[in-house]
C-alpha cells in the first residue's frame, strides 16, 4: 500500500506505551503517520481507517484505541 502526503510511518511495537489497538477490519498492526500538515494520525493499512489529524502523537493514540478502532 502506498501511503500519500505522509512524512513519516512509525510502526509501535505491540508491548509498547505506544500500541494502537486492531482495527475493525482485524489488522493487529496499525501504524502511526506523520502527514505532510505536521499532525499525527493513527492510519490502518489494510482498510485506511484513519483518524483526524493530531498535534500530539499520543492524542492520535487516544483517538484510535478509543474511538476508531471499536
Amino acid at each position: 500500500m502506498e501511503v500519500i502526503n505522509a512524512t513519516r510511518l512509525v510502526a509501535p511495537a505491540p508491548d509498547s506505551q505506544y500500541r494502537l489497538v486492531p482495527c475493525k477490519c482485524g489488522n493487529d498492526q496499525p501504524v502511526y503517520v506523520m502527514g505532510i500538515d505536521g499532525k499525527w494520525r493513527g492510519l490502518c493499512l489494510d482498510c485506511n481507517n484513519e483518524t483526524q489529524g493530531f498535534s500530539i502523537q499520543h492524542d492520535a493514540q487516544v483517538n484510535w484505541n478509543k474511538e476508531v478502532a471499536q
